[in-house]
């Protein structure tokens, strides 16, 4: 019989440890391992902690193997943590139509749960008993699932549970802007139960969806079909926002030590190796004891001065548990492995020898690593009195399983049994390596022939977007639409990507699909999304900005290649212009010196950038659950032969602007004349003014209704302060006629100007003042303010889309589509052209394009809020502005007209109370998108 080496015994050593405190407690059927023996339940985090161990020494046994013995040890711990990853899968699975809805709501009561039982999967609390919306344990799920297919493990058996693995990636992509409960469960540091934003699970998420990205979760044996696609701008929206928090950890922690699990192992998330270094420090200074570090800053768990029949404590009260928070050992550990993954040897023994000391040894010499020290309660004004002076007792778990593993798998890489290369086979240890210069690839096309030959002499040589096939050039929506067909399985009922956003980073590839090579816009670039990109100034100083971003945030194979195509609406006429805008020269002679904004560019043709350009292969689109892996599912096909083989040009229906509107267009439906015009918000000095001029623009019109009243004819416009001041240059000579109102009545009505009466006539029935409201109005004045609601009754909508078919002015074509979306609303068929299929909300964005031609910006305003539009990166820019302890209120007062966000919120929520919050004047709305 073979002697046992000095590693076998090692080794043999450690197995032991692993077996009495984690392996024995795994349940036979489901795999899963409880928090405690004495307790059914099993934490998501805690047990993907447990699975890494027993995987390192998996990984110690193969490449140490003495005997036989040896490598059945070793195929057997890896089938262990093969059960362990798939029990969490199940328990996760059982939950899909949960990850459906948070897709959409992320709401925490459509959160994975942190938590099931270890003997059927289930859920172990309700919904709302628990703080189960933990971003950082499902992203270390999905970062370790990464990790242990890498190095070789088959842990994904179907396709089914490659698309939940997808979704749950869509789960966490959202990660920087979705409040959460955070490693400790718990909230803010008071224990109110508020989730908020955490950089722990900011940076946890980012690294789990770099490391998932392009990732076959059927190892060596899979195919197209398995594998992971991530938008690499979600992982940069996350790196962002972690970057402003660091070394903050959230709003009511200015530092934590669970920072630690993402400036080192196991995300290795921050990239600024100053901010890592920073952020450790800072935890050192703050939180490190002889015992291990603190959680955060006057944290009560399991102190002496800790009130367990309280379930919160005020702010205020929190300075009892100052200087004697309870140390955690498990802290020690990430000092550890982290100095270990550098190199740093002396480090390494000092933090192991702090742990030496505090270990619990047990009588057949196996060590114990507790879950924290208190200190004891007749020692608890002297340590307050004197930090760091006493000595302290284990309380708590012991072992603590997540610490006990990471003792674990710190010996074993201390002792040389396993490589850090191993426990990383995704290098994410590497990402603060200095990057290689990076080239920007930069195409410039031409919308036609008439721009190229105008760019032909200025000696810019560029081709139309027609001579580049068959290479196809597609707006950003388009690939969208395209990624929206990512994750989608019917047997789950899962949707697939909810978002419709798509960043520079993913615009700046090139995709296959098939034999065909697909290149996409910038989002930016597209006025069809919002409108600033319809203003060129803007529009080149964004390219410029952009240029400079993909400098620094680049991090995929291949160059960058962003597409611009210019078009005729970025200088108005073409015709009647000799010369481009200088702006538009300026940029491209920039382009063609090889520099611009610090970063090095190559402008040339795309056909030439094929070779070095990042491509992406579609092959998500492939129809697999029909079994089908090599065709392409129909719906996906039908939306392929759609935008690209039949992009036809939507046929005009409104004239087409002549120049001044002709006289008297309107006056058969003089109330429908200005409607949009009295959408505006109006803000005077003197606000009883404003307050009067406002009612009055609301009822100026049909003065049919005000049979007694005296009129009052206004010949200069001007003198209607900012209502008048938004009038097109095209109404200034017209004759607006205002009827006189009764004071008394103009202050009541006035003061219920927040209300849905005075700001949706149309709707007034609907939401009345109560009959003890102080804004009540008498029989009298009830009579009078019905004519408000009658203000456009009796008008033929027919009749108006006859006078819609003549009226060449934008401001004539703005009010009647404008009233017809009041009256009708955005899907009513209008048939104006004899034909059904011509909706109000096809006229009104004909009307945002115009408009943005003509660059009438108060009408592309307009019509851009009520198509609902948002500008790009609105929910990532207020977080932005939240995460660095700054209010952001939307409205003017008071409330409910006034709104102030304390938290992030996804993109259309925030859309929707900012539109909320100005009601009709949907120009205000965009404005306010645009200053966010």
């Amino acid at each position: 019989m073979r002697s046992r080496s000095n590693s076998g015994v090692r080794l043999d050593y450690y197995q032991r440890i692993l077996y009495s405190t984690i392996i024995k407690n795994q349940h036979a059927v489901t795999g899963l391992i409880p928090a405690s023996p004495d307790q059914g339940h099993a934490w998501i985090r805690d047990n993907v902690y447990a699975a890494m161990s027993i995987w390192t020494l998996a990984m110690a046994y193969k490449k140490n193997a003495d005997l036989d013995e040896d490598r059945a040890k070793a195929y057997e711990l890896d089938q262990s943590v093969v059960k362990i990853m798939r029990g969490l899968l199940m328990c996760m699975m059982r939950q899909v139509e949960k990850l459906e809805r948070f897709k959409y709501s992320q709401s925490p009561k459509d959160a994975l749960h942190a938590k099931y039982s270890i003997e059927d999967y289930n859920t172990v609390v309700g919904d709302n008993e628990w703080g189960h919306l933990q971003i950082d344990a499902t992203s270390l799920y999905v970062l370790m699932l990464s990790q242990m297919t890498a190095s070789g493990l088959q842990i994904i058996f179907t396709l089914d549970e490659v698309a939940f693995i997808q979704n749950l990636v869509f789960y966490i992509e959202a990660a920087y802007r979705i409040p959460d409960y955070g490693i400790w469960e718990r909230g803010d540091k008071t224990n109110h139960g508020l989730p908020e934003l955490n950089a722990s699970s900011i940076g946890m998420a980012k690294a789990a969806l770099e490391a998932v990205n392009d990732l076959d979760l059927f190892g060596a044996r899979g195919g197209p079909a398995s594998m992971i696609h991530v938008l690499a701008d979600e992982a940069q929206n996350c790196q962002a926002v972690l970057e402003s928090m660091l070394p903050r950890e959230s709003n009511s922690k200015e530092i934590d030590a669970a920072l630690l699990s993402i400036v080192g192992f196991p995300a290795f998330a921050v990239e600024d190796p100053e901010l890592i270094h920073k952020t450790k420090e800072c935890i050192r200074r703050k939180l490190q004891g002889r015992y291990g570090c603190k959680r955060f800053l006057r944290d009560g768990y399991k102190t002496a001065r800790e009130d367990a029949s309280r379930l919160h404590y005020e702010p205020w009260e929190l300075h009892v548990f100052q200087h004697i928070e309870c140390e955690w050992p498990l802290f020690f550990l990430f000092f550890l492995l982290d100095a270990l993954f550098s190199g740093d040897r002396e480090q390494a023994e000092e933090y192991y020898e702090a742990l030496e000391e505090i270990v619990i040894r047990t009588e057949n010499g196996l060590k114990l690593l507790p879950e924290m020290y208190a200190v004891p309660p007749d020692k608890v004004e002297a340590e307050k009195a004197n930090p760091h002076s006493q000595e302290r007792v284990a309380v708590g778990k012991i072992p603590q399983m997540w610490g006990q593993s990471l003792y674990v798998l710190s010996c074993l890489l201390k002792e040389g049994f396993v490589a850090v290369g191993e426990l990383d086979p995704m290098n994410r240890r590497l990402i603060t390596e200095k990057k290689p210069d990076l080239v920007v690839q930069v195409v410039i096309l031409a919308e036609d022939k008439q721009i190229q030959e105008k760019l032909r002499e200025y000696d810019f040589d560029v081709n139309t977007v027609s001579e580049v096939m068959p290479i196809e050039v597609h707006p950003a929506r388009v690939l969208s639409e395209i990624y929206a067909q990512l994750g989608k399985n019917r047997k789950l009922k899962l949707s697939g990507r909810p978002s419709h956003d798509v960043g520079l980073l993913s615009t700046s590839k090139l995709y296959m699909l098939g034999d065909k090579i697909f290149a996409f816009t910038p989002q930016f670039s597209d006025p069809h999304e919002f409108y600033l990109a319809a203003d060129t100034n803007l529009l080149l100083n964004m390219f410029h900005t952009d240029i400079a971003f993909l400098r620094t945030s680049w991090r995929q194979l291949g160059r960058p290649t962003i597409t611009i195509i210019l078009h005729k609406h970025m200088w108005g006429d073409i015709d009647a212009k000799k010369e481009l805008p200088q702006s538009v020269i300026a940029t491209l002679k920039k382009l063609k010196s090889g520099y611009t904004t610090g970063a090095r560019v190559e402008l040339g043709n795309i056909k030439d950038f094929l070779s070095t350009s990042c491509v992406t292969q579609l092959n998500f689109l492939a129809n697999t659950e029909s079994g089908d892996i090599e065709g392409t599912d129909q719906c996906v096909l039908d939306l392929l032969n759609k935008i690209t083989h039949h992009k036809s040009v939507r046929q005009a229906r409104l004239p087409v602007y002549q120049g001044r509107p002709r006289r008297g267009a309107l006056r058969r439906d003089s109330s429908v004349r200005g409607i949009v015009k009295r959408t505006k918000s109006i803000a005077y000095s003197d606000q009883e003014q404003d307050e009067l001029n406002y009612l009055r623009s609301r009822i100026s019109s049909n003065t049919a209704h005000w049979g007694e009243m005296r009129p009052r004819t206004v010949s200069n416009v001007s003198a209607l302060g900012s209502f008048c001041s938004s009038l097109d240059d095209d109404d200034e000579n017209n004759m607006i006629v205002i009827p006189e109102v009764p004071p008394h009545l103009i202050s009541k009505l006035a003061a219920r100007r927040g209300s849905s009466e005075i700001n949706y006539p149309h709707l007034a029935h609907t939401n009345s003042s109560p009959p003890d409201s102080p804004h009540s109005l008498t029989d009298a004045e009830t009579a009078i303010g019905k004519n408000v609601e009658m203000l456009y009754a009796g008008i033929n909508p027919q009749d108006l889309l006859e006078v819609l078919k003549e009226a060449e002015s934008l401001t004539e074509q703005a009010d009647i589509i404008h009233f017809l979306f009041l009256t009708k609303g955005l899907d009513w068929d209008t048939h104006i052209d004899g034909m059904p299929g011509c909706l109000v909300k096809d006229l009104l964005q004909e009307l945002y394009e115009k408009a943005c031609h003509e660059k009438h910006w108060w009408l592309v305003r307009h019509t851009a809020g009520v198509l609902r539009k948002r500008v790009e990166d609105l929910a990532k820019a207020v977080t932005d502005l939240l995460v660095r302890q700054k209010q952001v209120t939307v409205g003017m007062p008071p409330e409910p007209r006034e709104r102030t966000i304390t938290r992030p919120l996804p993109p259309d929520e925030l859309r929707d109370i900012i539109t909320e919050a100005y009601g009709e004047d949907s120009s205000t709305a965009m404005l306010t998108q645009v200053a966010c």
